[in-house]
């Protein structure tokens, strides 16, 4: 509906420069507003896309709509498949739908990468996809070497899959059995002349379950030192015993046990000191995700003191970070927002759960800002230790809310005026209301006096049923079309009284709307310009023969000009006159040259099509534009004319013959050059005994 598409226009306009400059080239794929029913109302990574119901596809919309509360989580989705993070938004507290933003899965193994080191790729269970998102032309899955209940996206680094897929069949079980157990865990593996150790990290979805698992993989050469060493070992070993077999047995036995228990313990020590490595890669991760989210975040502790916030709360506060951490609220902000900030910490650590408040206040950059705040408790043990708050700033929506009432106010005073009037209006005016199925249900006494019906014949039927149209007629359909479209018609209607006299009508078709923005129907308004077209109809028609004067012509050949230009469609133009008129007029006289005239004016005029354009060019000569017609169908057009007037009775005993010239439309041509080019074609007829058609030669094919 239209209102919708403003208010989709106008966030659009509000918010693509931040999607663009800071979510965009963060690596975030996704930026989407969806309704409190599901439906996609603005998706800025494709804009032609909205209006779908997402309930059935997406398990986010229908939780966020439960709980409204934040979310966030790897999730599938028609379209993309990605870590999202999903706010619920809220208007006078009332829930109204949510916003989410998707990190790239690119983006999101990037940030892996950086905190973890080696190769990463993304391993996703293929229950947990939604099906159509496999089909996207940016997004390709295989299913995976190591367990086909798992699949991966299609990369040109095939690196670590062919790593796994060189594992033992025993490795693989192993491999399987440990993700069924949805626990991180690492694997040793020989492939490719190197040793390799691969990671599984398990990734959750927006319902706390795992729907995958980042897995890592990093060249291990202590794995190779220790494999070398243990075969080096055991040769040394076997050839000793074969010399001291029975006198150093017991001695090596024992060595051998020993040196297995030192491995066993350096080995120990390793996976412990890359466990505690992997323990800060992930806090790396865990922080520069927070810094990436634009939306501010800051979390403290139970006397108020903040221990810590991202880089979108300080620039919201006007603090550097560390005139934030270890401080107060009224260290930092204001006696208002002071008091706004602890009245509410007050209110989540009471009722012990998420607390939304929406409020207003003045920051240090000058600006007036609305904001939703959303507080939660941090807990440790079941027992408080903080809180967490995400500010979300609905400044801009605000305004938009705000331009759209006026708007609205506009109309309804708007509406209120035109029915105050209603009465005068439909007296005096001509105009109509029709329902969805554009049957009249109202129309003015003006109209029924300028048509000659009854209100009663009115009532009930289409406007083409009562001005004598068809219901495929051009201008019908082409006004049909644009309201249904939610526009307003501008346009001309030749129309037909009772009486069958011809009615032209400048009418305005606009949709009608409720007090719920619901389109009830239509309403046209119209102009009687019978008289206005009356008077332009004579001054371009020929008083004698009634056909288009040189004036008209001239415009009609600027047009056809015009489209030739543009669509290049062959066009032909034909200059023809009456032979020895002179004489005729000078024997028989002006009557009889007037009637000969009009007649042939008739004859020609019969024999041509609807689309052609006659004019009297001037005297007893006469032009003819020809749309959509080549050389040859011009010269046959030339031909049967010659033939209708040769074989015509003019009642006079040296009857009348024309001549003719042809050419067509060239791509330089101005209307000058068309008709000087006509014009020698004629005078050549002329020249070469009359009663002929001469063409441009070159132009024929």
């Amino acid at each position: 509906m239209e209102y919708k598409q403003l208010i989709r226009e106008e966030m659009y306009d509000q918010l693509i420069d931040a999607y663009s400059s800071t979510l965009a080239s963060s690596g975030f794929k996704q930026l989407q507003f969806i309704l409190k029913n599901g439906e996609n109302f603005l998706n800025f990574s494709n804009l032609d896309i909205f209006g779908q119901d997402l309930k059935p596809l997406r398990y986010s919309i229908r939780e966020i709509e439960n709980t409204q509360k934040p979310l966030e989580g790897f999730e599938s989705g028609p379209l993309y498949n990605g870590y999202r993070y999903i706010y619920p938004l809220f208007f006078k507290g009332k829930f109204v739908g949510s916003v989410d933003i998707t990190l790239d899965l690119d983006t999101y193994l990037n940030l892996a990468t950086n905190a973890l080191g080696g190769e990463q790729r993304f391993l996703m269970k293929w229950d947990s996809i939604v099906q159509s998102s496999l089909k996207t032309n940016d997004q390709k899955y295989i299913r995976s070497c190591i367990d086909p209940s798992f699949i991966f996206q299609k990369k040109n680094n095939f690196n670590i899959f062919h790593t796994l897929s060189s594992m033992n069949k025993h490795q693989k079980e192993l491999v399987q059995k440990r993700l069924k157990g949805n626990q991180a865990f690492s694997i040793p593996i020989f492939a490719q002349t190197k040793y390799s150790l691969v990671t599984f990290l398990p990734v959750l979805d927006i319902e706390k379950k795992v729907s995958g698992f980042i897995v890592g993989i990093e060249q291990a050469d202590f794995l190779e030192t220790i494999h070398a060493n243990f075969i080096k070992n055991i040769t040394l070993t076997l050839i000793s015993s074969l010399l001291v077999l029975l006198l150093l047995f017991g001695y090596f036995k024992e060595r051998y046990l020993l040196q297995k228990l030192v491995d066993s313990k350096e080995l120990l020590e390793h996976k412990v000191k890359q466990r505690t490595l992997a323990l800060h890669r992930n806090a790396k991760l865990l922080k520069t995700m927070l810094e990436t989210i634009p939306t501010p975040v800051f979390y403290k502790n139970l006397e108020g003191e903040y221990l810590g916030c991202n880089k979108a709360f300080t620039k919201l506060a006007g603090k550097e970070l560390e005139q934030i951490v270890g401080f107060k609220s009224k260290d930092i902000f204001n006696n208002e927002i002071t008091k706004k900030f602890v009245l509410s910490d007050k209110k989540a650590l009471s009722k012990k759960e998420t607390v939304i408040s929406e409020t207003k206040f003045s920051f240090p950059d000058g600006k007036e800002h609305h904001l939703v705040i959303h507080k939660s408790i941090l807990m440790e043990k079941d027992t408080p230790v903080g809180l967490i708050g995400v500010i979300h700033d609905i400044t801009k929506q605000k305004k938009s809310q705000l331009k759209l009432k006026e708007a609205f106010n506009k109309i309804k005073l708007q509406q209120e005026i035109l029915e105050s009037d209603h009465d005068i209006i439909k007296k005096y005016t001509i105009f109509t209301k029709m329902n969805l199925k554009f049957e009249i249900i109202e129309v003015s006494d003006g109209l029924c006096n300028l048509l000659g019906y009854s209100e009663k014949e009115i009532l009930g039927k289409r406007h083409f049923e009562i001005v004598g149209k068809k219901e495929d007629d051009e201008l019908f359909v082409k006004a049909r079309n644009a309201i249904l479209e939610g526009k307003a018609f501008n346009g001309e209607f030749l129309a037909y009284g009772a009486d069958g006299n011809k009615i032209w009508v400048r009418t305005v078709i606009s949709p009608e709307y409720n007090d719920k923005n619901e389109l009830i129907g239509y309403v046209t308004f119209s102009q009687d310009i019978s008289r206005e077209k009356m008077i332009l109809e004579h001054s371009y028609k020929d008083e004698l023969t009634k056909l288009y004067n040189r004036k008209k012509f001239n415009e009609e050949l600027e047009h056809a000009l015009s489209f030739y230009a543009r669509y290049k469609d062959a066009t032909s133009l034909i200059l023809f006159d009456i032979d020895k008129f002179k004489e005729i007029n000078d024997i028989y006289g002006h009557l009889i040259g007037d009637k000969i005239l009009m007649e042939l004016a008739a004859i020609v005029a019969e024999n041509i099509r609807e689309c052609d354009i006659l004019a009297r060019w001037g005297g007893e000569e006469f032009a003819l534009i020809l749309p959509k017609t080549n050389i040859e169908q011009a010269i046959s057009t030339a031909k049967k004319l010659r033939e209708k007037i040769i074989s015509y009775d003019f009642e006079i005993p040296q009857g009348v013959t024309c001549s003719f010239g042809v050419t067509v439309f060239q791509d330089k041509d101005t209307t000058d050059s068309l008709i000087k080019r006509v014009d020698d074609m004629l005078y050549r007829a002329k020249k070469e005994g009359r009663d002929k058609i001469i063409f441009d030669a070159v132009q024929k094919h």
